[in-house]
């Protein structure tokens, strides 16, 4: 089954105002240095399950060394401009789709842990099997505090 297209591409902007996003703004190219270490998924005992096994959050997901030593101060999803969609399209082979929506963005205070990741609603015909819409949910916030579920028209739902 072929990937969902996304419609918005995560950037995060660290204490020093660099800032890395999901792809190269100038290549295109898809970035290796996911914030999947970012806590999104641990539950509250620090744990995450990574092909159906529990284990230690760190041990499952270490943290790139773009990290390392850094304080992300601000997150967001970010909607594809034309140009870049083309690019990673022409680089990586990955449909994206460029909109008009808002970008919807997050500060975060000192001891904040960002919560940032997607999820997918996938609703199928109950006898063939056959899917019948799909829906991407962009999640940012921070752990025990205030989440933003965006859509991918642009609201929050």
């Amino acid at each position: 089954m072929p990937g969902h297209p996304a419609v918005y591409m995560w950037v995060v902007v660290f204490e020093d105002n660099s800032a890395l996003s999901q792809y190269d703004p100038e290549t295109g190219r898809k970035n290796p240095q996911n914030p999947d270490w970012l806590k999104s998924k641990m539950d509250s005992e620090g744990y995450v399950i990574v092909n159906g096994k529990r284990m230690k959050y760190r041990d499952a997901y270490p943290m790139p060394d773009v990290y390392k030593g850094r304080r992300v101060i601000r997150a967001g999803w970010v909607p594809f401009p034309l140009k870049l969609a083309r690019r990673i399209w022409h680089m990586e082979g990955i449909a994206v789709i460029p909109t008009l929506n808002k970008a919807h963005w997050m500060d975060l205070r000192e001891n904040e842990q960002l919560r940032m990741h997607f999820t997918q609603l996938i609703r199928y015909m109950r006898n063939t099997k056959k899917i019948i819409s799909r829906e991407t949910e962009y999640v940012l916030g921070v752990m025990d505090g205030e989440v933003m579920r965006i859509k991918e028209d642009g609201s929050i739902g």
